[in-house]
C-alpha cells in the first residue's frame, strides 16, 4: 500500500529532478491531483470555485516555469502539458 509519507517523497523528487516542459506539466497535473483532487479534470465540479492562489501548491510549483511575456507558454522545445494548467495560466500573474 502506498502511504502518505510514500507518495510525497515521490512528488519532491519529481520537482526536484523534472528538467523539461512536458516533465513540469506532469508534475503539476500530480501535485493538482493530490493536493487539490478537487481542482483536477477526474473532479465533478458544479460551478467555478473561487480560488485560493496561494494555496495551490501545483500553481506554486510550475509559476517559475510559466511565460507571460511571450506567445509560449513555457520556454523548451516542448509545452505545459495540462488542461487544467490551460484554465489556470490567465490568472498564474497573480500568484
Amino acid at each position: 500500500m502506498l502511504t502518505n509519507s510514500l507518495l510525497e517523497n515521490v512528488l519532491a523528487t519529481a520537482q526536484e529532478t523534472a528538467t523539461h516542459s512536458w516533465e513540469y506539466g506532469v508534475v503539476f497535473e500530480a501535485l493538482l491531483e493530490y493536493y487539490d483532487p478537487q481542482l483536477s479534470v477526474f473532479h465533478r465540479a458544479t460551478n467555478n470555485p473561487e480560488l485560493d492562489f496561494e494555496r495551490i501548491k501545483a500553481l506554486q510549483y510550475v509559476k517559475q516555469f510559466i511565460r507571460t511575456d511571450s506567445t509560449s507558454l513555457c520556454e523548451g522545445n516542448g509545452m505545459l502539458v495540462s488542461p487544467c494548467l490551460a484554465l489556470f495560466s490567465n490568472k498564474i500573474h497573480d500568484i
